[in-house]
């Protein structure tokens, strides 16, 4: 507690195993103590089929719920404080849960017992990601995942993925690659392995639920670019303050993962940018394949507190390899704080196309013990508009079901192979692009759409059709 009152020493180590303690206040104590051994349970799991060591199993001593695991040999060591008849349980993801009854544990001595788990029925997802043009895309990383664990694998240079060993369940899927438009859904495997195909559309989008290879840099000590699920933090009134630290990404998108600076949690302060800047770099993209091109990204903003006024920034730049141009300042004043907000930018005439355009992203708090709170974040990037395309006379579009669930069919009829199709909301916001063959097209909406209205932009170098659709 608070002050100098209380116990000054103590010493625990004299031959009677009594412990001895002086007061401030109140004198000398001299405890007694009474030890009773623990009862051991110590022993090994393994692999019913290959005999071989099973890593990271959890025994569960039912009734105390003492849980431990075991290490890279299989081997554990658990125990309880009390005699008696215990039942043991022991769980491996893909493995059958092994429950032991009736385990006799007594003080002093160790039980050994050693358990072998069967592992569970297992089956293959397959596949295939094209461009909509039947050609295959190698290198495509395809995650698939539940609470339980993550799968993670790589197309091969036609486009085939292979993922061995999956136990039943339900499972999120995603597939991207940087420079196509990034699709997720949801499997389910039962009894079966299973085949599942994803057409990408070219673009260059990423919603950092895959790692794209974007870069950081800068000096900053703390609060540096992170790509992680969020942790929220408030700034003043205890729990109930103002967000500093989101606490979400941007929903009606795959994943739940965004960049941010820091994301320690804690206190607002704990880990916001501190004494420098940080720096968040994308990948390069192409510039020259899109007309009328615009960014896209929400940004998260907060500069606050402090024992003087905020006086810091966040800045988005766009480089083409060659000149480097600002394109959003948000500085203290800016209204919105503390929210993911959406920016569009038509940058066309503001910076050449290159091949090797950059967007860049910084912020810092360069005035050194002023206490000032810097947080920042970037979601849902996205370059946009249209992607040239040849010279296609358009002739008719069917969109069905109208209203629609989670997938649209779209059949044109073309004079050429292909067309762009937009998604835009009522406020006219993009929400997706993608390629349009000629024929019919299943479209897979992005995940979490909300109920509305939208419309659909079908374009072609020479007309643009609009179709309202609603969820």
């Amino acid at each position: 507690g608070d002050g100098f009152n209380g116990a000054w020493g103590v010493y625990p180590w004299l031959p009677s195993g009594n412990i001895v303690v002086s007061d401030i206040e109140t004198g000398l104590y001299i405890l007694g103590a009474t030890y009773t051994r623990g009862c051991y349970l110590e022993g090994q799991i393994t692999d019913a089929v290959t005999t071989g060591p099973i890593s990271n199993a959890q025994i569960e001593i039912l009734t105390v719920t003492q849980t431990d695991f075991s290490n890279l040999a299989g081997d554990y060591q658990s125990g309880v404080a009390t005699a008696g008849s215990y039942t043991v349980e022991v769980s491996k993801f893909g493995y059958m849960t092994e429950t032991v009854t009736n385990v006799v544990l007594s003080n002093g001595n160790i039980t050994t017992l050693d358990v072998q788990l069967t592992p569970l029925p297992s089956y293959d997802i397959t596949g295939n990601i094209d461009d909509g043009f039947s050609t295959g895309i190698g290198n495509v990383m395809v995650q698939v995942s539940s609470a339980d664990t993550t799968y993670n694998v790589t197309t091969d240079g036609n486009g085939n993925y292979l993922i061995e060993d999956v136990i039943d369940g339900n499972y999120d899927i995603l597939v991207g690659q940087w420079g196509y438009i990034t699709e997720c859904s949801t499997i389910t495997v039962s009894g079966a392995s299973v085949n599942m195909d994803f057409t990408l559309s070219i673009g260059h989008y990423d919603d950092f639920s895959l790692d794209f290879g974007w870069t950081v840099s800068g000096n900053a000590p703390k609060g540096i670019w992170v790509r992680e699920d969020p942790i929220g933090t408030n700034f003043g009134g205890g729990g109930s303050g103002t967000l500093s630290n989101p606490e979400d990404d941007v929903t009606g998108e795959c994943g739940e993962i965004a960049y941010i600076t820091g994301n320690g949690g804690g206190s607002a302060g704990f880990d916001d940018v501190d004494d420098d800047q940080t720096i968040l770099t994308s990948p390069v993209f192409d510039g020259t394949i899109y007309s009328n091109p615009s960014v896209q990204f929400y940004t998260w903003w907060l500069n606050a507190g402090g024992s003087s006024a905020p006086d810091d920034s966040l800045i988005v730049q766009l480089s083409n390899g060659m000149t480097t141009v600002d394109i959003l300042t948000l500085t203290s004043s800016f209204a919105n704080q503390s929210s993911w907000e959406f920016n569009e930018i038509f940058w066309g005439s503001l910076i050449q196309a290159t091949p090797n355009m950059q967007l860049i992203v910084k912020t810092a708090d360069w005035s050194a013990g002023n206490g000032h709170l810097v947080e920042a974040g970037l979601d849902h990037f996205f370059v946009t508009s249209n992607l040239s395309v040849e010279d296609h006379e358009l002739s008719s579009i069917q969109v069905y079901p109208n209203p629609f669930n989670d997938q649209l069919t779209i059949e044109l009829s073309l004079d050429g192979p292909v067309a762009t199709g937009i998604l835009r909301d009522v406020s006219g916001k993009l929400i997706q692009e993608f390629r349009l063959n000629n024929g019919i097209n299943q479209i897979n909406t992005p995940e979490n759409l909300s109920a509305g209205t939208y419309f659909i932009e079908i374009r072609t170098a020479n007309s643009t059709q609009t179709v309202k659709v609603i969820k």
